[in-house]
């Protein structure tokens, strides 16, 4: 059972065109959605097949991963949630808050779910839990 000849340089075509059309559709991406980590490519995976809620969470972990190996000291509130630290994430928010009351970024988080808040808010509109408030 030998294949006919020609289906060798077909196949070759089919994996060279395969391959280069996949290397051109990950330069395009912004490097940030395709970091090279096992939870990095499933998360690039399931972006690609617009499983972008799964994304996300493939993403979060790759990067609580990338800061928890590499013990950068970040002084960020996002970065401080994502590696699971609630109370220095709003230490965090709380502080950049201070030195600017409009700061978008410096939304207060949940300290139930981590969700983001206005700096006002009571409650937490998904989980219901109180919201400290600073003095």
């Amino acid at each position: 059972n030998v294949p006919p000849r020609w289906h060798r340089p077909v196949l070759v075509t089919i994996v060279a065109v395969g391959g280069f059309l996949a290397v051109r559709y990950v330069l395009q991406l912004s490097p940030g959605l395709r970091p090279f980590s096992l939870r990095g490519l499933e998360g690039f995976c399931r972006y690609s097949v617009s499983d972008y809620g799964g994304a996300a969470v493939a993403y979060r972990a790759h990067l609580r991963d990338v800061f928890a190996t590499g013990g950068l000291p970040v002084n960020d509130s996002e970065i401080a949630l994502l590696q699971g630290d609630l109370v220095q994430a709003r230490r965090l928010a709380r502080h950049t808050l201070d030195r600017d009351p409009r700061s978008a970024v410096a939304l207060q988080n949940c300290g139930g779910c981590g969700l983001s808040l206005s700096a006002s808010a009571r409650f937490c509109r998904r989980c219901g839990t109180r919201q400290a408030r600073s003095a």
